[in-house]
């Protein structure tokens, strides 16, 4: 009866135990369903918000990835980034209006100022976490300006204005006395500070000009048309007052911008050489003035009023930002818009300046923020660009298994690149195709002509030539390691050759069975090193070996009128791609597409069509998540989503069409791909997307803002550093 006992007791207890188990099995899958769907809605939102709200797009991208790596969340990470390429940073901004920004001559501080509860606060562009400086005892700040040589500040309040100087944090000077109206002006010199204001007793406009050193008024210049900027020209001889130009010297009134704004003006701005003018008015228009005949030389209407214009430091560019949100660039010479820095600001633009290498724009808004601009950027996922330009490269380039160096192959030899530090190693003597690393990182291969040659990496010297034995055609895979470093196969024309890599000694010639017009060009081994696959020209067939037996294992078409150069496992080995033209199309001159093979059903698990052109290189990300190819340019595919993520291209390249050969590094983060005068290294990490992403926003996503969208799930913080 105990024994019985004892056994139901048992029996029950492995039940329960059993049934916890599996209750906690079904937990978590609920959890990891409700994550899934919970960074959905996270993406899902951040995409609709990209276009009005960049700063929080971004953010809710990041949590979308953070919380769950879906496919979408991968792909809106890389889209955010492509928008955001314009995006350096935002700062972080006192949470109202800034109407004023001035950086300082040397672009190393930025003093922004204004709004209802006046603030005043200074960055240090070079470490923007840093809280800012403050200047105590000033009291309702609105405006400030850098002296020319950077060593003083003009902070204008209510009543006047104070010169401080910044390295004491001491006041220099007291001006003013009455009510002024905008932002004051040092003269080129230093010598000069001209400020605006307004005459009560006239009911009119002024311009009060006082001496620094000694702290006495020179001259007030009155005049009638609306505008609250006094403004030197850069050789400090002229004054722009509104639309009125004064000369300096002889305080005399040499004329006014006529025929331009029917409404007042709220920013002006000399060209570096003086000859022109911009300014924007409360009338949305945006007018380049001839200085000397005082008439306008282009008028833009914009979409609302216009409350900030700023030169280039180079004169060639026009930055103005208006009641749209935006900031539209223009070309000085040519009167035509540029480009147009959207989706930072949510509310109008009330304040540009141009760092002193005009790389960057610095915007300040009624939102409260403040961000920095770049004028000019590249790719927002190239890391590096290899160096030797005048040398043309072919076939694809290599990686080192720990990701250290890049073998690059070119009509002179193939190169060895130093990824960390960006300088070259070593290159060989001898034009080298498709080079390809063993497994161990200390040989490299390279295909030479027919030959095939081994290096040693250390020594940077050739320690063997395989000869007879590889296609002449560049773009194939003339050679591949076995997983594990112990077999090289190469192609050889019509059959494959393996090689025992210690004793460089063939170990068997495999030739396809009845295909004998079949010309070898694409070689890949399966992540366990049983299969090898070959693809070519010739039957459009892709053939499975069994390297065991070293004999033929199957065989499928690849639905390809044209040859199979590469091919590619899945990191799990149960999917193979390559490139393929499925039909002629004498419009486009054929369908092309990336081909996804499901070797255990022997059938297509998916086709990625392109209609460009026919591509000779796929490659799968080690995490199997991404495919690249080059069909008319390096494309990153989704394997989940089965869409394209992203097309790389270059700037000022004629064409993506000219990159071509695409590899990862082992760890996935890196992306490398060969042009017809460089080599590209492309970042491809998602979690490098993700805290470059912060980085660009300058905060986290809030509590708030995560309520907003998510309900059922705790806040997580998503930029924790």
């Amino acid at each position: 009866m105990i024994r019985a006992a004892v056994a139901i007791l048992a029996t029950l207890a492995l039940a329960a135990s059993g049934a916890a188990v599996v209750a906690f099995k079904q937990r978590q899958m609920a959890l990891d369903r409700l994550a899934i769907a919970n960074s959905r809605q996270l993406a899902a939102t951040a995409e609709l918000r990209s276009q009005s709200d960049l700063q929080t797009a971004m953010l809710l991208s990041a949590a979308a990835f953070k919380v769950s790596g879906t496919a979408e969340a991968r792909a809106n990470l890389l889209r955010q980034l492509q928008r955001s390429q314009h995006v350096e940073r935002f700062l972080a901004g006192p949470g109202r209006a800034v109407t004023d920004l001035a950086l300082s001559p040397d672009g190393g501080t930025v003093v922004s100022s204004g709004g209802q509860r006046s603030h005043l606060f200074l960055r240090d562009l070079a470490h923007p976490d840093n809280l800012p400086r403050t200047l105590r005892g000033s009291r309702t700040p609105y405006s400030a300006i850098f002296s020319p040589d950077g060593k003083a500040l003009a902070v204008a309040e209510i009543d006047r204005v104070v010169v401080w100087d910044l390295a004491s944090g001491t006041k220099r000077a007291t001006f003013g006395g009455g009510m002024e109206a905008g932002t004051p002006a040092f003269s080129p010199d230093g010598r000069t500070l001209a400020l605006p204001g307004f005459d009560e007793t006239t009911i009119s406009y002024k311009c009060t000009l006082w001496d620094t050193a000694t702290h006495k008024k020179l001259a007030t210049l009155v005049y009638d048309a609306s505008g609250t900027t006094c403004l030197f020209s850069p050789d400090g001889r002229t004054l722009a007052m509104g639309i009125s130009l004064w000369d300096v010297g002889t305080r005399t009134l040499l004329g006014n911008l006529a025929g331009g704004h029917t409404r007042g003006v709220f920013d002006m701005a000399f060209s570096p050489d003086g000859r022109m003018i911009a300014t924007g008015g409360h009338d949305a228009k945006l007018i380049l003035w001839d200085v000397a005949k005082r008439t306008p030389l282009a008028t833009w209407q914009r979409d609302g009023d216009v409350h900030a214009v700023a030169f280039s430091p180079d004169g060639r560019l026009l930055a103005a930002g208006d009641n749209s949100a935006s900031i539209s660039l223009w070309s000085v010479a040519k009167r035509t818009q540029l480009d147009s820095l959207t989706g930072g600001h949510t509310s109008a633009v009330l304040d540009i300046a141009f760092s002193p290498d005009g790389r960057t724009l610095l915007s300040s808004g009624k939102d409260g923020r403040i961000i920095v601009w770049n004028i000019t950027p590249q790719n927002p996922l190239i890391l590096a660009m290899a160096p030797g330009a005048k040398k043309s490269y072919y076939g694809s380039p290599a990686f080192s298994p720990d990701g250290r160096i890049l073998a690059i192959p070119t009509v002179a030899g193939a190169i060895l690149w130093d990824i960390p530090r960006r300088a070259r190693l070593t290159e060989t003597p001898v034009a080298g195709g498709h080079p390809v690393f063993s497994p161990d990182g200390r040989i490299l291969v390279t295909i030479a002509g027919t030959n095939v040659l081994l290096w040693d990496v250390p020594r940077g010297a050739k320690v063997a030539t395989l000869t007879g034995v590889a296609p002449s055609d560049p773009e194939s895979t003339g050679a591949v390691f076995s997983p594990d470093g112990r077999t090289l196969a190469t192609a050889a024309n019509r059959a494959v050759i393996l090689w025992d890599v210690a004793t460089r000694h063939r170990l068997a010639t495999l030739t396809p069975r009845q295909y004998t017009d079949y010309s070898v060009h694409g070689l890949a081994f399966s992540p366990d090193g049983r299969v090898l696959a070959t693809g070519g020209y010739g039957y459009q067939k892709i053939i499975l070996w069994d390297i065991a037996t070293k004999t033929q294992a199957s065989a499928f078409s690849s639905a390809s009128g044209e040859p199979v150069y590469q091919l590619s496992f899945s990191p799990k080995g149960d999917v193979l791609a390559w490139n393929a033209l499925e039909s002629a199309n004498t419009a486009i001159g054929g369908d092309f597409s990336v081909v996804l093979w499901d070797l255990a059903a022997n059938a297509r698990r998916a086709t990625f069509t392109v209609h460009t052109t026919l591509g000779t290189a796929v490659a799968f990300s080690p995490d199997g998540r991404m495919l690249a190819s080059d069909n008319g340019g390096v494309s990153l595919w989704s394997i989940a989503q089965g869409e394209r993520m992203v097309t790389l291209a270059v700037p000022q390249q004629s064409a993506p069409a000219h990159l071509r050969g695409p590899v990862f590094s082992a760890d996935g983060r890196l992306l490398a791909t060969t042009g017809s005068d460089k080599v590209v290294i492309w970042d491809v990490d998602t979690g490098s997307w993700v805290r470059r992403l912060c980085a660009k926003a300058g905060r986290d996503l809030t509590h708030a803002e995560w309520a907003s969208v998510l309900t059922s799930q705790p806040y997580q913080p998503v930029c924790r550093r």
